[in-house]
């Protein structure tokens, strides 16, 4: 499935939740758009860029508590 959610990381001071995603498709996504998370509508804000030859796979969304890891993200 393409953008499951493997792991989350919060980054409480700059009010973000970091998520990393299995098989990612960044193609639709736009900053400060809109994705689904679940149910829920969260603000995709940035992709984290990887270092060498690490994947891109990482992005970022308001903080949030919600358990999301094994959700599917639509952009």
């Amino acid at each position: 499935m393409k953008n499951r959610i493997i792991s989350t990381y919060p980054l409480k001071s700059l009010g973000l939740l970091s998520i990393t995603v299995e098989n990612p498709d960044f193609s639709h996504s736009k900053p400060e758009g809109k994705i689904m998370i679940g149910d829920k509508q969260y603000t995709f804000h940035n992709i984290v860029m990887g270092r060498g030859v690490q994947r891109l796979d990482t992005f970022t969304v308001e903080y949030t508590e919600d358990n999301l890891i094994d959700k599917q993200v639509i952009f």
